[in-house]
C-alpha cells in the first residue's frame, strides 16, 4: 500500500513530551493497529507506550512488561503491551499468545517494545516509532513511519504528532 506521505520526525526534550506524543497517537488509534517501538535502552519506548494507553483511555499505571512479556490494559479499546527484549525466537511469541492478540476481535491495539527483534511477526497496519538518543540527556528524536495505515489515519497521526 502506498502511504500518502513519508516518515515524520519530531524532537522530544522531556519524558513528559514523549508521553504526550504517545497520548496524541493513542487518541487517534481505531483498533487493529500494531505500534512498533524501536530504540536503545532508555530511549523512551515505555514512556511512549504510557502515552498511547492514556490516549486509549486506560486508567491503570502502565509499566514495562520486560519480565512478564505481556500486559493487557482496558480503555475505550483493549491495549496489549508486549516487550520482546527477553525473547529469543518466534516460538516464544507463539508461547505467549502474541499472534492471538493481533487477531483479536473486536480489534485491540498491540504495542510492542523491541519490535525490531521480530519485525516479520507484526501484522499490518503498523505505526513504527523509532527513538534515537539526542545530544542532551532528555533529548529524543522520534520518527514515525506508517506501514499499511489507512491514509486518513496516517495523515491525522502525522499532523497530530507534529503539533507543538
Amino acid at each position: 500500500m502506498n502511504e500518502p506521505c513519508g516518515p515524520v520526525a519530531v524532537m522530544s526534550h522531556s519524558p513528559e513530551r514523549t508521553i504526550e506524543l504517545g497520548r496524541r497517537a493513542g487518541a487517534l488509534l481505531r483498533g487493529g493497529e500494531t505500534v512498533s517501538l524501536i530504540g536503545e535502552l532508555g530511549s523512551g519506548k515505555t514512556r511512549f507506550a504510557q502515552g498511547v494507553a492514556q490516549g486509549l483511555g486506560v486508567k491503570d499505571i502502565v509499566v514495562s512488561p520486560t519480565f512478564l512479556i505481556h500486559r493487557t490494559y482496558h480503555g475505550r479499546i483493549a491495549l496489549h503491551h508486549f516487550d520482546f527484549y527477553r525473547l529469543t525466537s518466534e516460538m516464544d511469541l507463539e508461547s505467549v499468545g502474541f499472534f492471538d492478540f493481533q487477531a483479536e476481535n473486536p480489534p485491540s491495539v498491540v504495542v510492542v517494545e523491541w519490535a525490531d527483534k521480530f519485525p516479520e511477526a507484526l501484522d499490518e497496519p503498523i505505526l513504527q516509532v523509532r527513538f534515537h538518543l539526542g545530544p542532551q540527556e532528555t533529548d529524543r528524536s522520534v520518527q514515525f513511519s506508517p506501514c499499511g495505515l489507512a491514509p486518513g489515519l496516517w495523515e491525522a497521526l502525522a499532523g497530530e504528532v507534529q503539533t507543538p
